[in-house]
């Protein structure tokens, strides 16, 4: 089965990353390649994974009303906007240490990700999507219906019910 609409969902978003000079691209998952200013995004979450990150935002941020694609478009786009921040050798640490959580934690999901927010390239992604969104409220309102739309008639081409 053909997917239908999954190009006005990469316009819409396309043309609010520009505003950052950020280009966004369809993918499997939400990710940030920063330095290439390129960020991936997905209409379909996992659950683990973002619950956890969801609760941290919401928790460090909670006069932020946004749902979990915008906080997570929001902190890859972060990670773009603040990898200024960080040398070679902070990078490689992030790395090693994301990659290193289940050596640390085994199967503990929820421990694992608590720590993976705590790095730093993480932690300080997610404080400036907080941060911007606060500072912009009617440029994420404005987004947030276009995205409405579009999901709307995404859903509407592909028979998924909301």
């Amino acid at each position: 089965m053909k997917i239908k609409g999954m190009k006005a969902i990469t316009k819409v978003v396309n043309e609010f990353t520009k505003t950052f000079g950020v280009t966004a691209e369809w993918g499997d998952e939400f990710g940030a390649l920063p330095t290439n200013k390129i960020i991936h995004f997905t209409i379909i979450v996992d659950e683990d994974m973002d619950k956890v990150f969801l609760e941290d935002a919401e928790a460090r941020f909670p006069a932020v009303h946004a749902n979990l694609f915008l906080w997570l478009l929001m902190h890859e786009i972060g990670h773009c906007m603040t990898d200024y921040l960080w040398t070679d050798e902070d990078e490689d640490y992030f790395e090693n240490a994301k990659n290193n959580l289940d050596e640390f934690f085994g199967c503990d999901v929820e421990t694992k990700n608590e720590w993976y927010h705590k790095i730093g390239d993480e932690y300080m992604a997610t404080k400036w999507a907080g941060e911007y969104m606060m500072a912009h409220p009617k440029k994420m309102k404005k987004f947030c219906k276009k995205m409405n739309e579009v999901m709307g008639i995404f859903c509407k081409k592909n028979k998924i019910t909301p």
